[in-house]
């Protein structure tokens, strides 16, 4: 699992098979999800408002 505020972040998590990449909004991560949304660059796994919600977020498990 990858949680960073940067589309490169989700990048890495695309090299690893598997691998889960969250996207947090807090610090760069509000501008860099406007790059996620105009469709820029590619979308990670998740987008959570805070660190506090990507982890729980990762905690839900495989179905959530």
């Amino acid at each position: 699992m990858i949680i960073g505020d940067h589309s490169s972040d989700a990048e890495v998590a695309r090299h690893f098979a598997g691998m889960r990449s969250i996207m947090v909004l807090t610090g760069h991560g509000s501008g860099q999800y406007e790059k996620v949304r105009t469709g820029e660059v590619p979308p990670p796994d998740h987008v959570a408002a805070d660190l506090a919600s990507a982890v729980a977020w990762f905690l839900q498990g495989p179905g959530r």
